[in-house]
Formats: C-alpha cells, structure tokens, sequence
C-alpha cells in the first residue's frame, strides 16, 4: 500500500490526470514489483491523494491547537476556467521556529462583495478550526476596494467582528506594480510595452514567421528565444524576461523585420514600423535603462530597501546602470557620425539626442520615486510597523551604551497595541520588557551578527525557556505578512491542473491537488506512511489490500 501511495503522490505532484495512476502501476508490476491486485484504478487514485493531503491539514490542526498560536491571513480570489470566482485562502504560522505559509482552502464565495468574500473565509477558518479572535495578527491582500474599503472592506468588517489589533497590509508587489503604471504613464515606457506585446503576438500566432526566425539565428549562430508575454499575474517579472529575451534575440529580431519589410505581403507595413522602433535609438536606450529585480522581503528589511531603492533610482539620474553605460558611451562617443553599433546593428541618433534622454531620464526617476513613497508611506508612518523594526539585530546599535535604551518605548508600543491577543495566549505582559532588557544584551553579545529569520529561530528553539513572554511579541511579528506572492502561485498552479480537459474536478480535489503541489515535498523524499495509516483507519469496514 506505501508503493500504491507513493504512486498516487507523484501523480499529484506532477499535476498530472488520475488515469496515469493505472498506467505506472502496470509499468511497476512489469518490473517485477509486487503491488498485489485491488486499489489499482483512476478512483482509488483519487481516494488516496485524498488521504495524503489529509494528513498535511491535520499536520496544521495540529500545528493550530498548540499555544501559543498566532498568524496572518493572505488572501485573493480570481476567476478560473471554469468562469467559477474561487478564493484561495492561505495563512503564515510560525513551523519550527520558521516563519511559513500554509494553504488553509480554496472557497467558492456566494457573491464576489465584501460580505460574501467574509463569510467565505469565515466558514474556512471554521473548517480549520480557527478562531481568528485568539490569534490573528495582520492580513494582507491586494489593494482593491473591496478588500480596503473603509467602511465595508473585507479586511474592515475583519477588525471590527475578530481582531480590533489587526494590522491591513496592503501587498508590496501590488504596491510597486502601481508605482511603475503610474510612473511610467504617458512616458515613452508605454511605446515600450506595446512594442513587446506586438512582437509576443506577432510570432505566436503565425508559426511561418517564428520558424523564420530560428533560420536566422540559426544562420547568425545566435540562439533564438522565443519572445515572451510582458504582462501577466507576475507584475514586473513579466517585463524584465521580455526584456531579456528581446535584448538576446536583437539581431536576429531586427534583421528578420527588415527582411519582412522588404518582401511584399499584407504585413509590410507593420513590420517596417516594428523596426523603425526597434532600432531607434531611443528605444535602445531605454530598454538599457529597464533593470527590474525582485526579492523575498521580511517585514524588518521592507522599509530599508524601499529606501535603497530610491537611492539607487536617485543615483542613475546622473550615473549610469550596468547596462546602460556602455550603450550610453557608444551613443555620445559617435554623436558627431550620427549612427552607433548595439548587438551588431546600426542605430542612427535621429529619434533622441544625449540631453533629451539625461532630461527624461531625470523626470522618469523622480516620478518613481514619488510614487514609490506615496504608496510605501505606511511603512514609515505606521506606528506598529515601525515598533517592529527593532527586533532586527543589523539594526541595533553597536555601542554597549546605546543598547540600554533601546527598543524600549517600541516593545511598549507593541504591549499596548496586542495586549488582548498577547493575554489570551497566556503571555504574562508586565515581564516582557524585563526580558527585552536581557535579551538585548545577549543578542549583543552572542547574536548580532545573525540574519534576522535565523536569529529567532535559535531563539524559539533553543532560548524559549529563557524569553517565555517575549517570544510571543517575536511570533507575532514574524508572521506578518508583506507580500500574496504565493497566493498569485497558486492561482497559476490551479489553472495548470485543471488545464482544458479537467474542469468537472470538484473543489475538495482541487483543494488537495494544490496541497500537495504547494506544500508537498519532492516524490523521491516522500514517506507515505502516516497518509496510509490515515487511509487505513477511515475505512467503513476491515481494508482488504489483497483481494480483488
């Protein structure tokens, strides 16, 4: 029954129909492994993913009953293929001493409002057996009214029925995508885009022209990448591989639309303009100027690196990027010719000149970082927010003199504003700053040079004894959540095991498919034990493996 299972877990890993179970069992037994005779088809495939991934959910029931207990919710809804609005609700809850997020169901909301969407996670959270008014912290999502809504919003009517000290994240990734759409807005980077989406289309739908495309790198010796879609659920990341792939197909890319343009045909037209664009050097430019990155964030190092940031931004207003620079040499240095070389092809200046792009480039950059401040300014403004910062060792003094002080007004913010939530776990409030004051100076002393996830997780491993009370300020913190990045990841994974052809899937299963696509280790690793056990004690009558 293990191997049976085992089986079952890499199909659902692999996201792949319950037909293919049947399939790999007889390919096992041709090889001489013994499987027996029963449990060997698509339904006993689908019982025993079922199985697997109910001892995950009891694995967090489990994780949910021990005190103390505390996390955040994330949550997005979306619309599937099914045109079926689902809400996949996920929480972050402290796992061995590590911060993680879990998948706690995907729900079917009545109405897409504020009350359904509510009731919908109410009813999951009830499911788990979770009461919100004993240990939820934060909750983030994306920034659409009916989640932030004032007087309505899902995350307001949170507050006022479960947790008065809940604190609203509005998702970070949400937040810099609307930076860069209202930054870049009636700018040249909008030319940028529809030129990128132009060309996605233009060699995905018509195979003759991407077949003519590989000819030619193949010609050039160039590896040819197929171009990529600039817009999607991956905010920015979709843009920086657009760019990417443009910036190593530009020749072969470039030469082939002037090939097009010389031929007659409907599209002659078109394909003259692409190029006219694509090798202005105005376009050169800015695509060298576009250098998107993205980095996992706890909340400690958010506000730091938004500042980074603009500093950086505030820097290329005068000094050049890594990949801009030596564009930017090659233009100035052959100004007085007229015409420079990038990636093997001819770019005349006629489109800017040095002084118009420095001018745009010095608007474009304040405009970022105007945006950028407007719409990170909680995480500056916020009082508990910033209370927070102080549990990062980088950002603790390094004189022995300053540590008395320090923190203490913030850990007194953070008593104050959690006290109901800290009491109801059985934190004992008054001795938290006594600790504070200990533990400050053997974070000095022992820990300062630690990251700040592996700082505490020493701490609730190996000190808890230690800092019984202030532990419970340091879990509540670490599950604050700053990012529905993986809420995002999993829409796309339920988009990919439904597929076309999987649509009458119910919703329990697609709940346990992404489970274990999610949270499920690789099928090599897995130890199907405890889900055979599970499976084995939930049977109606004795289990009869043998026997067909």
């Amino acid at each position: 029954m293990c191997k049976l299972f085992d089986i079952a877990y890499t199909v659902a890993h692999s996201e792949q129909p319950f037909r293919l179970f049947r399939t790999l069992v007889g390919l096992e037994k041709k090889h001489g492994v013994e499987l027996g005779v029963a449990y060997q088809n698509s339904k006993a495939c689908r019982l025993f993913i079922e199985h697997i991934a109910g001892t995950m959910k009891d694995q967090l029931h489990d994780l949910v009953k021990k005190k103390p207990f505390y996390c955040s919710l994330l949550f997005d809804g979306s619309t599937d293929k099914t045109t079926t609005e689902k809400e996949v609700i996920s929480i972050k809850v402290i796992e061995n001493g590590t911060p993680r997020i879990r998948l706690l169901g995907i729900v079917e909301p009545d109405t897409c409002d504020a009350q359904g969407i509510l009731k919908a996670v109410a009813q999951k959270c009830e499911e788990n057996q979770l009461n919100l008014s004993n240990c939820l912290t934060a909750t983030a999502a994306d920034g659409a009214s009916v989640h932030f809504g004032k007087t309505t919003g899902v995350l307001t009517r949170l507050q006022q029925q479960s947790a008065p000290w809940m604190i609203k994240v509005h998702c970070i990734a949400h937040r810099l995508e609307l930076c860069l759409k209202d930054a870049f807005k009636e700018t040249y980077f909008t030319q940028i885009d529809d030129l990128l989406i132009r060309l996605y289309s233009l060699y995905r739908r018509s195979a003759k022209k991407w077949r003519q495309l590989k000819d030619l790198g193949e010609a050039l010796e160039e590896h040819v990448l197929k171009p990529t879609r600039a817009q999607g659920t991956r905010w920015i990341n979709h843009r920086r591989k657009a760019l990417v792939t443009l910036a190593a197909n530009y020749r072969s890319l470039s030469v082939h639309l002037l090939q097009g343009a010389d031929e007659p045909g409907q599209d002659k037209v078109k394909l003259k303009a692409y190029w006219r664009q694509l090798t202005s050097s105005k376009f050169v430019l800015h695509m060298n100027w576009l250098d998107f990155q993205a980095d996992e964030l706890s909340l400690s190092s958010v506000r730091s690196r938004v500042v980074a940031s603009q500093t950086a931004l505030l820097r290329q207003r005068e000094t050049p990027g890594p990949y801009l620079r030596p564009v930017l040499n090659a233009f100035t240095s052959t100004s007085s010719a007229g015409v420079f070389e990038f990636k093997g092809v001819a770019i005349s200046h006629h489109s800017t000149s040095d002084e118009a792009f420095r001018h745009q480039r010095v608007e474009i950059v304040n405009r970022i970082t105007d945006c950028i401040s407007q719409r990170f300014a909680t995480f500056s403004t916020d009082p508990v927010l910033l209370a927070a910062e102080i549990f990062d060792p980088h950002n603790m003094p390094e004189n022995i003199s300053a540590i008395e002080p320090y923190g203490d007004e913030e850990v007194q913010r953070l008593c104050e504003h959690f006290e109901p939530l800290l009491l109801s776990n059985g934190c004992n409030v008054a001795e938290v700053e006594r600790e504070w004051l200990r533990a400050k100076h053997d974070i000095h002393q022992h820990h300062r040079r630690e990251a700040f996830l592996v700082l505490w997780h020493r701490m609730l491993t190996e000190k808890e004894a230690i800092y019984p009370n202030l532990l419970h300020l340091i879990r509540i913190v670490l599950v604050f959540p700053v990012s529905t990045a993986q809420v995002e990841r999993q829409f796309s994974t339920i988009k990919r095991i439904q597929g076309d052809w999987r649509l009458r899937l119910k919703l329990k299963t697609i709940e346990d498919l992404l489970l274990i696509k999610s949270q499920g280790c690789d099928p090599l690793e897995y130890q199907s034990e405890d889900a055979v056990a599970r499976w084995w004690r939930a049977g109606l009558s004795s289990r009869r493996p043998g026997i067909q």
